[in-house]
């Protein structure tokens, strides 16, 4: 929880397992491309705001939720 914790944020509801892991993929991808080296998750919402920080990993989950279901289709 480190010096100063904080409540978490919901980034998303009502998503099945498969969707789950993807989100987390997608906070992961988002974080790891736009955070700077170092900063920890939490306070890089706050100083980004949630709202832009869920509309840019919902880009991320929609694009991996539409490969997933394109690679699917060949299967």
């Amino acid at each position: 929880a480190g010096y100063h914790p904080r409540l978490p944020d919901r980034i998303a509801e009502g998503l099945d397992e498969e969707e789950a892991f993807l989100m987390v993929e997608a906070v992961f991808d988002y974080y790891a491309a736009n955070a700077p080296m170092g900063e920890k998750l939490g306070p890089w919402i706050d100083s980004i705001g949630l709202d832009t920080f869920k509309a840019g990993v919902n880009v991320i989950f929609d694009e991996k939720k539409t490969k997933q279901e394109d690679d699917s289709k060949y299967e």
